[in-house]
């Protein structure tokens, strides 16, 4: 299902913006700015 096709309000509620289905993919993207960081081609803020 597309991305604008949920409500608005999914992607604002706690309850279901970070949901875990995409724990995984979120790791992968993590590691990987952690691994450019190290390179310097990016900075990588904790938030």
């Amino acid at each position: 299902r597309s991305v604008w096709l949920h409500p608005a309000e999914r992607w604002h509620d706690p309850a279901t913006a970070h949901g875990g289905a995409h724990d995984e993919l979120r790791a992968r993207i993590r590691d990987e700015l952690r691994a450019l960081a190290r390179d310097d081609a990016v900075e990588v803020r904790a938030p």
